[in-house]
């Protein structure tokens, strides 16, 4: 990823997955969405405060993804809600 600061290269990785968990939601695809979360997770567990020069909240993101997580395995909120206006797509 360009640096050799491993904190720095989680933060970078877990954001770039958590962007793609996005992506997936958009296209309704639920098992990219987990299998992107968990990957994001994992990354920003391992950023620790590498994102506070960022303004970033790595442990904050960590606790919203295990939210999202909880309700995407237990099929209680959908993926990730996102318009279809909003994706920049035209239809």
């Amino acid at each position: 990823m360009g640096t050799a600061n491993l904190p720095e290269r989680e933060l970078l990785q877990g954001l770039i997955k958590l962007a793609a968990a996005h992506v997936h939601g958009v296209r309704g695809n639920a098992a990219g969405v987990v299998k992107n979360l968990e990957g994001a997770r994992e990354r920003l567990a391992g950023a620790g405060r590498s994102g506070e020069r960022l303004g970033l909240d790595a442990p904050a993101l960590v606790a919203e993804i295990e939210h999202r997580l909880a309700g995407v395995i237990a099929a209680e909120d959908p993926p990730i809600a996102i318009p279809r206006a909003a994706s920049g797509r035209r239809s």
